[in-house]
């Protein structure tokens, strides 16, 4: 009872949560149904060079992308067990992706837009779509991020809180990179003849 007025509660924090921040940094969803919401922003770190040779230099134009928590939360409960859940939601990214591209080749998102980046904890899954992976170079802000984002894994989960018994050292948030061309590359759906 207890775990369902805490999970409750910080799922309804959580909304309100990213209203205001969608408000302020105008977060939009890609597509109606997508796993994705995206902001626009400029770069603010280092110069960095992506595997493709895209080269990032602060001031230049990125997508953020956010997953949208609730609807995950719901694709989960729909699919059963954890590892049919796994699937699902592998295959709900997969084709977030594939809309995500659809609008970049068709340039319905700025064409100045150079690469999409994320902050999480899933780091390893996103490994295996196709995005780069990088640490988080202020202690600081990876302190904060791991925070968050466990807290949100703990409400999410099925398990809570039970969830860190089997550890939780791995759970590191790093961020995860995909130049624009790259998404274009693996998330294009083939041209038909």
């Amino acid at each position: 009872m207890r775990q369902t007025i805490w999970r409750e509660f910080t799922l309804a924090f959580w909304d309100v949560w990213e209203r205001i921040y969608s408000l302020l940094f105008h977060v939009r969803k890609v597509q109606p149904g997508s796993l994705f919401r995206l902001n626009l922003r400029e770069y603010r770190g280092p110069a960095l060079t992506l595997r493709d040779g895209t080269a990032l230099h602060p001031g230049d134009k990125v997508g953020e992308l956010h997953l949208a928590n609730r609807q995950l939360l719901e694709l989960q409960q729909k699919c059963g067990n954890q590892i049919q859940a796994v699937m699902c939601v592998k295959k709900e990214l997969k084709q977030s992706l594939t809309e995500l591209a659809a609008l970049v080749a068709q340039e319905k998102v700025d064409p100045q837009v150079k690469a999409f980046f994320g902050i999480t904890i899933f780091h390893q899954g996103a490994r295996l779509l196709g995005f780069e992976v990088e640490e988080i170079r202020s202690r600081f802000w990876r302190f904060c991020f791991r925070c968050g984002q466990l807290l949100l894994l703990a409400t999410y989960h099925p398990l809570g809180f039970r969830r860190f018994q089997k550890g939780h050292q791995s759970l590191v948030p790093k961020v995860i990179w995909m130049s624009r061309s790259q998404l274009i590359r693996n998330f294009s759906p083939p041209e038909r003849p």
